[in-house]
């Protein structure tokens, strides 16, 4: 089976989304943005000069500027006729041309003449494997030689650095190395990687070591037995084995509309009858049931201040009853115990010397749902031992957003 960096990252992204696209195989028309345009212009502007340093030759800044603007043209024209409902914005066009001229105005200077070392080859395509059946498919920048040390150059058009916390470069420039290595290991014995980050003028290389690789290796290994094993989940049947996640990308994700988070916001309301009420709708019972429980919730808070009051007043005077007009309550403790989670071996000796283990050692249902929930544990080899109990309810009612107001009323006027 061959991977790509991009199925892994949106698989960890949002699983269903995932399945949509690689396994459903919907189609949705190719992406296409301002932002994705400047990275294959200026990717390919770069890819034009090192050709042409292999052939021996530096060509003029001018004529890479000429093959960005050549690709660049190409791109546009693309998003255009992708985009026929809406006009570019002509000015965001010029900004973004601007800063991949700068970009290359001063790669040229920083780089030129271009003889740091030998370029071996440029938009590489390797498949480094990760285990025996596991492939995964990459395209390098560059490759670089310079006496014993093989060179890795990604260039990046980021705004920003990632954070120190997002492994999503390292893990790609370890998988890229695993692959030189693999192809060339007898070669070299060092391998740098270099990211040029374009917009923020600078170039950040480390070595890669035998290590890392084979951390990452191990890491996007067990991702994919994962997503291998959904995927024969969902082929069996099972429609849940992908979790929708909701996310800050939700809203140009081209499977909104079908999304089990969203695709009800799409639709017509529809008529229900309940046992106990007059014909409504199912809309109507959804605000009516968000508002009994944002009710319930202000009644509670309020319940437990009241508690609370008397209790201190009870306290106060002696009391262990007190008494309204119509009511009375009763003034009582409420004391809960857990062991100290450094003390919970010595706890359970203790109590195990006193026969009362079993009196008070109980299974932890919530995480022996989790288990079977992660499928974990097979609940066909343990349904004569545990109790298994499934309601489907609505929860956690919240108030709409005037976006997602305005997407089902456009829907609405649509239809």
């Amino acid at each position: 089976m061959v991977y790509s960096h991009s199925q892994v990252q949106l698989y960890k992204q949002c699983e269903l989304r995932y399945a949509y696209k690689y396994i459903d195989r919907i189609p949705v028309p190719a992406e296409a943005s301002l932002h994705l345009a400047l990275g294959t212009s200026v990717h390919g502007a770069l890819e034009f000069l090192y050709k042409e340093v292999q052939r021996l030759k530096v060509p003029s800044k001018e004529s890479i500027l000429e093959e960005y603007h050549s690709i660049r043209n190409e791109q546009i024209t693309k998003i255009q006729e992708e985009n026929k409902r809406s006009q570019l914005d002509q000015q965001q066009v010029a900004d973004f041309a601007h800063m991949g001229v700068e970009y290359i105005n001063w790669y040229y200077s920083t780089y030129h003449p271009f003889d740091q070392s030998i370029v071996m080859s440029t938009e590489e395509k390797v498949f480094p494997k990760l285990d025996d059946d596991i492939k995964f498919r990459w395209q390098i920048d560059r490759i670089d030689t310079q006496d014993d040390t093989f060179t890795i150059v990604d260039y990046k058009t980021s705004k920003r650095y990632p954070k120190d916390t997002d492994e999503t470069f390292k893990d790609q420039i370890n998988l890229y190395g695993r692959a030189i290595k693999q192809n060339y290991g007898s070669k070299f014995k060092k391998l740098i990687a270099k990211i040029v980050y374009l917009h923020l003028r600078n170039e950040i290389a480390r070595e890669v070591t035998d290590e890392e690789m084979e951390k990452t290796r191990i890491k996007y290994s067990s991702i994919i037995q994962e997503i291998i094993k959904k995927t024969q989940r969902r082929s069996n049947g099972d429609k849940e084995a992908f979790k929708p996640v909701q996310w800050y990308r939700c809203d140009s994700c081209p499977f909104k509309m079908i999304c089990p988070l969203f695709a009800h916001n799409y639709i017509h309301d529809e008529a229900v009858n309940l046992d106990d009420m007059k014909p409504t709708t199912i809309k109507a019972v959804i605000d009516e049931m968000a508002q009994m429980a944002y009710e319930i919730k202000r009644l509670k808070e309020q319940k437990d201040s009241y508690a609370k009051i008397l209790g201190n007043y009870a306290a106060e005077k002696g009391y262990k009853r007190l008494y309204g007009n119509e009511n009375k309550v009763i003034i009582g403790k409420s004391e809960n115990y857990s062991p100290l989670p450094e003390k919970k071996n010595e706890l359970e000796s203790k109590l195990a010397s006193e026969n009362m283990l079993d009196d008070v050692v109980d299974i932890d249902r919530f995480k022996l749902t989790k288990k079977f929930k992660e499928h974990e544990l097979d609940y066909d080899q343990y349904q004569d031992l545990v109790k298994k109990s499934v309601s489907i309810t609505a929860q956690r009612p919240s108030k709409l957003k005037e976006k997602e107001i305005d997407e089902y009323m456009d829907i609405i006027g649509e239809e």
